[in-house]
């Protein structure tokens, strides 16, 4: 490309001289045309036949990453290779019993959930991705009901995957991901429950639970129970991070919440 001219007939808030300029710019055909040519079309001569080898190649480099085959699967769909998202989605599938890092399968489960909700271009993406979805909830759920004491640096992990069921129940894609509502908040509060799960992934659990209705009329003072029987030098504060991430109305909503936890600092 080459620049023609500069100049600024009407420059926006009477700039300076100096800042007062538009570019024209024109394309001409240099000596690097045809080797950018070739080395653009790399992948292959076409749009489509570029997008699949590239695809590919990036399917290859993934192995048993669970989060990059979910973005690959996601890729296909938006170049509109659907046949190609099949096939990645029973690769995406088979990689998942294995997976054990449930950062990576938490941020998978919401790639596919934005899809799933939002579409892609008026396409209806749930029959691609419903089965994905349902083997990746099911490892979630299985490695948060195993999940040992977790550190600080888990806390983000446990929380994000708490907040992918509570995606699903919000946008009532619980049935697609063939789990039971009732059955999956049972767990959460189980899990919220449990002294010997991690404070953080007990916070968000409780959370959700509350978000969506299952404590009934007696949540706050469920609730309140709860955060006093935090030990509060060594849990509160992860706890209390699960619990506002995934329900900060209770910060905002609830006085009563707010003083148990001013009384326990």
């Amino acid at each position: 490309a080459k620049l023609l001219e500069t100049r600024a007939p009407h420059a926006a808030r009477q700039l300076p001289a100096a800042l007062n300029f538009e570019e024209h710019w024109s394309l001409t055909q240099g000596e690097r045309w045809y080797p950018n040519l070739i080395e653009a079309a790399a992948f292959g001569a076409t749009l489509e036949s570029a997008a699949r080898n590239r695809l590919t190649l990036l399917v290859a480099q993934s192995q048993a990453d669970v989060a990059q085959a979910a973005s690959c699967l996601l890729k296909a769909v938006r170049a509109g290779l659907l046949d190609m998202g099949d096939a990645l989605g029973q690769q995406l599938e088979a990689a998942i019993p294995a997976a054990h890092d449930l950062a990576a399968l938490a941020k998978a489960a919401g790639l596919l959930l934005q899809v799933v909700q939002a579409g892609f271009w008026g396409q209806d993406t749930r029959a691609l991705l419903e089965r994905s979805l349902s083997v990746l909830a099911g490892r979630i759920l299985w490695l948060l009901e195993a999940r040992p004491r977790s550190q600080a640096k888990e806390m983000e992990a446990d929380v994000a995957a708490v907040s992918v069921f509570d995606s699903l129940l919000r946008q009532k894609l619980e049935a697609e991901a063939g789990l039971s509502r009732s059955a999956t908040l049972a767990t959460l509060l189980r899990l919220a429950r449990n002294a010997q799960s991690p404070p953080a992934l007990r916070g968000a659990a409780l959370a959700v639970v509350y978000v969506q209705g299952a404590l009934g009329e007696q949540a706050n003072p469920q609730i309140l129970a709860l955060v006093r029987a935090v030990p509060p030098r060594d849990a509160l504060g992860d706890f209390l991070y699960g619990l506002f991430c995934c329900a900060r109305v209770l910060a905002t909503e609830s006085d009563a919440i707010v003083v148990a936890v001013h009384e326990a600092l």
